[in-house]
């Protein structure tokens, strides 16, 4: 596979195999963190930054939220659509992380696709709460592939990104 090919299909693959979970309701803690959150639901952007959500303090994960119920209102199709989003941009890096590192081109995309496809991933990408580890793996797949570029090129308008980068991955997981 060259050019594109590998992240396209990374990107439909897991499109396609996460498709059957966007009507379904939601479950366990989207609820009390998602659906029934007036910190949530209000956007109330001093809370969601200075102070835990529930039994959480994740700014960026409660913020993404925040901005989808304001936009997308209460559905759950159009959160679990992030999520499987998310989900194949995570598999995406993955796969430029391990090209970045050498691997041949056609390990690395079977490896991005056991990643995206493997079962173990239900619970991240289908549980609306999930979305922490989805925007932790973004973040520091982010800031690794920043750092390698930075390392190789000594390029200083990446720079910035790296902790940017890295700051992001942190807050989803702060408490």
């Amino acid at each position: 596979m060259r050019g594109p090919a590998p992240f396209i299909a990374i990107v439909l693959l897991t499109f396609l195999a996460f498709a059957s979970a966007l009507g379904h309701a939601p479950v366990w803690d989207d609820r009390i963190y998602i659906f029934d959150n007036p910190v949530v639901e209000e956007a109330r952007w001093a809370e969601i930054g200075a102070r835990p959500t529930g039994s959480y303090h994740r700014p960026v994960v409660f913020g993404t939220f925040a901005i989808e119920r304001a936009w997308l209102g209460s559905g759950t199709g159009a959160m679990r659509l992030s999520n499987v989003a998310l989900h194949a941009a995570v598999a995406c890096l993955l796969l430029l992380a391990a090209l970045r590192l050498g691997a041949p081109r056609v390990p690395a995309t079977a490896g991005a696709l056991l990643f995206a496809l493997h079962p173990i991933q239900t619970e991240a990408v289908t549980y609306i709460s999930g979305r922490t580890d989805l925007l932790a793996a973004l973040f520091s797949l982010l800031a690794l592939l920043l750092h390698a570029r930075w390392r190789k090129w000594r390029a200083e308008p990446e720079a910035a990104g790296r902790p940017v980068a890295l700051a992001g991955a942190l807050l989803c997981y702060v408490l």
